[in-house]
């Protein structure tokens, strides 16, 4: 099912014109026997839930084991959100302000899929940044400091 979900998604950016991964672009044959095998007739619609939720039922019935992982929070399949299974197989507790965090084994190479370089350090904001307002000032006035 990923490589339907991908063959999906290079079918909308080809559609859109925007450059493909051409792995991807292999998939939308398989993407589009599925669609013919499920009756899908709007094969470049940009909803897939039906295809997705095929994917959440498979994953919680499958028991065998997967050489990819991935977060499946958003958009699961974006390629630097899958991860090589092996690189979780020996956590290590690292520390982390006050405490310690459990991460993979491999931390270095998930932050290197997902970030690229990491260690270099960005100029900007943080998402967890803040700043104090003063409720008898006018809201207006922040905005030029921002």
């Amino acid at each position: 099912l990923w490589r339907c979900i991908h063959g999906h998604d290079a079918l909308i950016l080809q559609k859109k014109g925007k450059m493909i991964n051409e792995k991807y672009v292999s998939f939308i044959p398989e993407y589009l026997d599925l669609c013919k095998e499920r009756g899908i007739r709007k094969v470049d619609d940009l909803d897939i839930t039906w295809l997705k939720e095929e994917y959440l039922e498979v994953c919680a019935g499958e028991e065998t084991k997967t050489t990819v992982v991935g977060m499946t929070a958003t958009r699961c399949h974006a390629p630097h959100l899958m991860w090589d299974r092996e690189w979780f197989e020996h956590p290590v507790k690292l520390p982390f302000e006050n405490t310690t965090v459990n991460c993979p084994g491999e931390y270095e190479k998930v932050l290197e899929r997902e970030y690229g370089d990491w260690r270099t350090p960005v100029m900007g904001s943080s998402e967890h940044e803040m700043f104090a307002v003063d409720t008898e000032t006018p809201w207006k006035s922040y905005l030029k400091d921002l």
